[in-house]
């Protein structure tokens, strides 16, 4: 028999969702942080294709089939205001992660909920010791050996560099690095090219000297890249310093994997376990 669920990780820019079965990873898609109603709507029709359809025509999410009740949902969110939604009366159950019952150490009180996640379910894939690169709306680099949190850094995302260039100067456009097929010249002779090359070059340079350090100390660890922007840092970061595949790594589920991690662990009353 089927024990579908839904995993909501509640992000700065937008919620990323996954279908399980169980323990089985099913599928995960993004969406744009949505409206009340729209909530609402998904949860009233159990997650229908037609709701999802509505929510944005050309969605891809997975087809759960015959649902007897509307699926569970378990959320993790960084965003106050779009958690107070599921602590509300909804028609299907929903389970919040505590972050204070995730068995890790070392996690110090405003540590994200999200950079958790991630090198708690990094851990689990490709174990301990290990580096997380999290190329979202921040830029977050989170390392950690043997079940502890070792620390990290937090900058500005890809994203939101250009935006604030943007956003705080005359002249200077707003660039996106989505459409990029080709990596920028760094001595770029365009004013587009010139913003690319500058937040990509120097963000890369400052993730490979946070790598540099770390793997000074543990020089057997696996680095893992996820976000949105993390396939683009992955294959940049690969093209400059050849390595082996099961020392950089491209993962995007990472908070799922640590999400599924917690229910398994929460329904069998063993997360005080350190892992």
């Amino acid at each position: 028999m089927a024990d579908y669920w839904y995993g909501l990780v509640v992000g700065n820019s937008r919620f990323h969702w996954a279908a399980f079965d169980d323990q089985v990873f099913l599928k995960s898609w993004h969406t744009p942080h949505l409206l009340t109603q729209q909530l609402v709507e998904l949860i009233n029709h159990w997650f229908s294709h037609e709701s999802w359809q509505r929510v944005d025509p050309g969605l891809e999410v997975a087809q759960l089939a015959s649902l007897a009740h509307c699926p569970p949902i378990w959320v993790a969110s960084v965003v106050d205001m779009q958690t107070a939604f599921f602590q509300g009366e909804l028609g299907a159950p929903v389970y919040e992660v505590d972050r204070h019952q995730i068995p890790l150490r070392g996690l110090y009180d405003t540590l994200g909920l999200d950079r958790i996640l991630n090198i708690w379910g990094a851990s689990l894939r490709y174990s301990w010791p290990i580096v997380v690169v999290d190329a979202g709306t921040a830029l977050a680099i989170t390392a950690g050996s043997e079940g502890q949190v070792l620390g990290g850094a937090v900058l500005p995302g890809l994203a939101l560099q250009a935006r604030m260039l943007s956003e705080a100067t005359d002249a200077l456009p707003y660039v996106s690095f989505h459409a990029l097929t080709a990596f920028p010249p760094r001595w770029a002779m365009t004013t587009d090219e010139a913003i690319q090359s500058g937040i990509l070059y120097t963000a890369l340079a400052g993730i490979e000297s946070y790598l540099k350090d770390w793997r000074q100390q543990h020089p057997d660890s696996a680095v893992v890249f996820t976000g949105g922007d993390g396939e683009l840092l992955y294959r940049l970061s690969k093209s400059r310093t050849p390595v082996s595949d099961t020392e950089i790594r491209l993962d995007p589920n990472l908070m799922f994997w640590g999400l599924r991690a917690y229910r398994r662990l929460s329904q069998r009353g063993d997360l005080s376990v350190i892992v």
